[in-house]
């Protein structure tokens, strides 16, 4: 298992963005370590899962779904025509936060914050993205 110390923490138990198949360190975690999703299940450092989160957001899932801008625009089209109201891509990301605070109320997942904060981190991007586009 690849380690490191933390200066706030002391020894970290993975890190997160090295190793494994899904870029997060899943093989070097032993197995009654893993989530359901492979991922680290117990994760000392707060760092872990944004880092987790971060590499979910800017790895396999934008290779294929594209970029969140893009992709997020495509669902605010369809959210627009059942909502009958304007929605953004950015709207979509915070509902889409809202929704996985909405399931942690009801029951807790650690899958639920990784991607709370994933959706947080896609709208960051949306918006870094949508600023560059409009640069150029």
């Amino acid at each position: 298992m690849a380690t490191s110390t933390s200066p706030r923490r002391g020894k970290r138990l993975v890190e997160t963005v090295q190793g494994g198949g899904c870029g997060c360190g899943s093989s070097d975690i032993p197995s009654d370590q893993r989530g359901s999703l492979g991922h680290p299940s117990i994760m000392n450092d707060p760092r872990d899962i944004a880092l987790y989160a971060a590499e979910l957001v800017s790895g396999d899932r934008q290779d294929a779904y594209g970029h969140p801008l893009d992709n997020f625009t495509r669902a605010s089209k369809i959210w627009s025509v059942i909502l009958g109201c304007e929605v953004s891509a950015e709207q979509v990301s915070l509902c889409m936060v809202g929704m996985k605070i909405a399931r942690e109320i009801n029951q807790t997942k650690p899958d639920t914050v990784v991607d709370g904060i994933g959706y947080f981190l896609t709208l960051g991007m949306i918006q870094e993205e949508r600023l560059r586009r409009e640069n150029n």
